[in-house]
Formats: structure tokens, sequence, C-alpha cells
């Protein structure tokens, strides 16, 4: 098939257009802007085109007829690309449509990793030890790994693990041959409105799956007031507190627990692995891009954009043993209707936060904006807190505090770019500024 991905350089769209490309099918695609996937997809020959005007994917229609246009969930159907798709009498279809049918005709044991955090650090964990264990293994990660491609397909590989989102059902569209289910917290209310729906996603996902393992406060969680029928699946219940965590050396409690379900999957589908030859490959782990993410001294990016993924990103820091301070970017202003009074403790143990206008994205035009200020007075902490916009003055003061304290950039958006634009490249305009400074 020739496929046309729209938003080819989405985190889940990305791995996506890579394993297609394995699988022996033309791809191409387009996206607003360059990024870190699109530069590696034109690496491997993958033709992408910067604008969604329509015009390009015409263009390539009329050269030679194109068999499906797939969309990042960012590509609404008033998108001008999408529009001409449905012109042209284009299959349309999201990536779990493309994925779930790949799969299945590959008839490899999909192995899916869920849950409202810590997905894409649990899947980039499960890939990295089977890497080091020199098991084949096909895979796709909402991210860019240090080691490998975040989307690979390998022909004679047994399983195939990807990163299960829960956003738009997708996880819905899979039938696993085992699952991971790292924390489930109300989250996504554009597509569930309430979070007893929320709790039914996860539980029809567990009924989906031949075996769940999953935190018994969890599944504890989304039996709350209520009965989960279980048919012909087993559910392994884990223990945050079991001993076999203490083995694992991983910076950060939720980073150690998030290893102890990969350590539980990994003895059940290779019980002859060594447990000290599997802590010592998970102990190992170099992490992965956007998980407390260090791209400069003391200076860290991080993809939380939950307060209780901030927590557990403040958590992680603390370990550092010196003063932190933070960088925050809200994403989604609908998502911060659900969220703001969450704000209240979660950055508990910080020197100064840095709060930046929320990235919109998928907006629904009903609801109003939060202003930054009104966003921030929701944090009950004390802590020095003032609004930023990511500028020179930003940079400088972050350059400043990292010369002996921690800085920690949190956001999904626009601020991870910024940072590697500021921080790894050292643009001459901040150099040139410090210098004229200091």
């Amino acid at each position: 098939m020739r496929i046309y991905f729209s938003g080819i350089g989405g985190s889940a769209i990305g791995p996506l257009a890579r394993i297609a490309k394995d699988t022996g099918h033309e791809v191409l695609g387009s996206d607003e802007k360059q990024t870190l996937e699109t530069k590696e997809l034109e690496k491997i020959g993958i033709k992408i085109y910067y604008n969604q005007d329509g015009e390009s994917l015409k263009d390539e229609f009329e050269k030679q007829k194109i068999d499906c246009f797939i969309r990042s969930k960012a590509i609404s159907n008033k998108n001008p690309e999408f529009k001409m798709a449905k012109r042209l009498k284009i299959k349309t279809a999201k990536r779990d449509y493309l994925l779930s049918k790949i799969i299945k005709l590959s008839k490899q044991k999909l192995i899916a990793v869920a849950g409202t955090h810590g997905k894409t650090t649990t899947t980039s964990m499960l890939i990295w030890a089977f890497k080091e264990l020199g098991i084949k293994v096909s895979y796709s990660v909402g991210t860019t790994l240090k080691f490998a491609p975040s989307g690979v397909f390998e022909k004679d590989a047994e399983y195939f693990i990807y990163e299960c989102d829960e956003y738009d059902k997708n996880f819905l569209h899979f039938h696993p041959h085992k699952s991971l289910i790292t924390t489930i917290d109300y989250d996504h209310s554009d597509t569930y409105p309430s979070i007893t729906e929320y709790k039914d996603a996860f539980s029809m996902f567990i009924n989906q799956s031949k075996q769940t393992f999953i935190y018994r406060e969890d599944f504890s969680y989304l039996k709350e007031n209520r009965e989960i029928e279980i048919h012909d699946t087993i559910v392994s219940l884990l223990d945050r507190t079991d001993e076999s965590i203490k083995n694992i050396g991983l910076l950060g409690k939720v980073y150690r627990q998030n290893a102890l379900l990969v350590f539980a999957l990994i003895k059940n589908i290779l019980p002859n692995v060594k447990d000290a030859n599997l802590l010592k490959i998970i102990n190992s782990y170099p992490g992965s891009n956007r998980r407390f993410e260090k791209i400069a001294d003391n200076i860290y990016s991080d993809y939380a954009h939950h307060p209780a993924e901030i927590k557990a990103t403040i958590e992680i820091a603390k370990e550092l043993n010196k003063p932190i301070n933070v960088v925050y970017q809200p994403f989604q202003n609908l998502r911060q209707y659900d969220i703001k009074q969450e704000y209240a403790h979660c950055f508990d143990g910080i020197n100064n936060l840095f709060w930046l206008d929320t990235y919109l994205a998928r907006e629904p035009k009903r609801k109003k904006i939060i202003e930054k200020e009104d966003l921030a007075k929701e944090v009950k902490t004390k802590l020095n807190l003032k609004t930023a916009e990511l500028d020179n003055n930003l940079a400088e003061e972050i350059l400043n505090l990292a010369k002996t304290e921690t800085v920690v950039l949190i956001g999904a958006g626009s601020i991870d770019s910024w940072a590697r634009e500021n921080f790894i490249k050292e643009p001459p305009k901040i150099l040139k500024l410090l210098k004229s400074k200091y």
C-alpha cells in the first residue's frame, strides 16, 4: 500500500510510519514543522511535506494513487488535508486501525503498556530489556529513544511491544497477549466525561487482555464502589512495597515502580532469565527522551503535564540532593479546568516556580482560556512563584540557577524544543547576553 501520514511528526504517528515502511509499504506524509521525529524519518527515506493545506496530498495522489490516509489525533475533521483526502475518496483512518492490522497479519503477540502515567518510560524500559537480552522484538513507543528508533518491525519477532494510550479509546482497539497497567488516575475528560467512563474503559481493556499486570491499589481503585466482571483473563496483582523493588537502583521512586512491572512481565514470559542478570539490565536503562532527560548541566526536560506526573518528576529531582527550580508550561486549556485544583501541593519541595502560558491543542472554542496568573493562584505551597515567557530573560535566569541548582522544565508543549534550542545549541544571542553581563 501507499500510505500518507498526516501529522507524521507526532509521538505516536512517527513510530507507526517507520513500522509501515519496515513492513514494505510506501510511506510519505506531512507535518506543520520539522521535529526530532521528522528528521529521523527523513533519514530513512520518508518524504515529508511541511504544510497541510491539502495541495501536497493532491499532487502526490495525481502522481500515483494513495491507498490510505492515516491522521494523528491532532488532525481534526476541519483540517484542509483531511478534507482533501475525503474529496479524493482516499480511505481515512486513525493510527489504531493500521497498527492493529499490522499486528494481526504478523501474528506477533502483543505486549501492551497502558496507564494514566508512566507508559512511555515503562514501554521504553521493556524494549531496552528485550534488546539487552538479545531477543528480537517489534515495538512502537511515543518518544524518541536514546538507544534505538522509536518504532521497529522485526519480521521474525515473537512479540510486539506497544505503548497503548487510553486517549480517544485507542487501547480498546487491541486484544493483548500480555498487558501492563502503570497507574490509573482520571484524565482525558474530552474522551471520558466522567470517572466512571474512564474506569469502565480500563476494565474493558483488562478483559480484552489474556493477562494483565497491575498494582493492587490501582485494581482496587477500579473496583471502588462498583463490581468488575473478569472474563477469561488473568489479573496478576503487584504491590508497590514489594521487596524486589529494593534491588532496583534507578533514580526516582516512580521509575523503580515501573521497573518492577517490567521485571514481573519478563520473568513471566522468560522464567529462565536469572533475576540478577535481569536486574542488572534494568538498572542500566539509559532513560528516554523528555522523561527527566538531562539536556545540560543541572538542566532537565520532562514531559509531565498532569499534577500527579509533576509530583513524581519533582520526587525524582529531590534524589539529586540539590535545590529544585521548575519552569512549567500547562498543556491544553480544556485539561486545566479538570486539574487546576490539583496544583495546590504538587510543587511541594521546590524553591522557584516559573509559570508559562498554557500550550493550546485540540481546544473547544466554547471554553474560555484560563490566564496563567489565575492558574498560578491555585498553588498553595510556599515558594517563589512568578509568571514568565519563553524568552531571553527566562533563559538567563535558568542558566544562572543551573550553576549550582537543579532546573526542571516541565510540559508537553513547546517548552522542550525551546529548551533544546537555548541550552543544547546555545544560540549566540544567549551567549552574547550573558557575556555582556558577566
